[in-house]
């Protein structure tokens, strides 16, 4: 089922005399933002299994980065990627390597997270993917992730949301950044630091 949900999006409008394949075979997905978040969604769910998330990654993965290159103005369609790419590199140091490679180191995360910073539940599925990506990566990997800007976004964006806070926390210490976090109580000050090594961070490896 999940790989023929983008299959069928990407083949079942046919090229017509002299129309060129390639955009003919988009076409659903150009024109139809609400198809392809669906289809992301349900796939989102599907990498909850170890071996279809390992058949997807190897399979699917291009169309679902394309699926958010075409639609990078719809938040929906953003956030379902990048939880696709959080779950398909949880625990999965191979699978985390491929998206590296393809997404010359998650880059198409990154733009989501600047393009919609205060959508704070696609923040925290960003989070999740940087995350899993470094926590296992070679060294040139997380060398690639940090050239991608994930350094910047982690601090100035998603680590502004109590709510994605721990998750780039998390996020920036597999990457070996430093960071100090900071708890803001109901009054909006901020409440003492935290600092690697020092207590154990909230972060889940799970998306919700």
């Amino acid at each position: 089922v999940a790989l023929g949900i983008l299959d069928t999006l990407n083949t079942s409008s046919t090229p017509a005399e002299g129309e060129d394949e390639t955009s003919s075979d988009l076409t659903l997905l150009v024109h139809q933002p609400a198809t392809a978040a669906a289809t992301l969604g349900l796939l989102r769910n599907l990498c909850a299994n170890d071996e279809i998330k390992a058949t997807l990654c190897r399979q699917s993965l291009a169309s679902i980065l394309q699926a958010m290159e075409l639609h990078n103005t719809n938040g929906t369609v953003q956030e379902h990627g990048c939880g696709i790419l959080a779950a398909m590199s949880l625990r999965n140091p191979q699978n985390a390597a491929i998206i590296c490679e393809a997404t010359r180191g998650a880059e198409p995360v990154v733009k989501a997270m600047k393009a919609f910073p205060t959508k704070v539940t696609l923040q925290r599925q960003a989070c999740l993917a940087l995350r899993n990506m470094a926590s296992r990566a070679s060294p040139e990997d997380k060398q690639k992730l940090l050239d991608a800007g994930s350094e910047f976004v982690l601090r100035e964006i998603a680590g502004r949301h109590q709510e994605s806070i721990d998750e780039a926390y998390a996020a920036l210490r597999d990457l070996g950044c430093a960071a100090v976090k900071y708890t803001v109580d109901e009054t909006g000050k901020a409440q003492g630091t935290q600092m690697f090594g020092q207590v154990q961070s909230n972060f889940r490896p799970v998306y919700d």
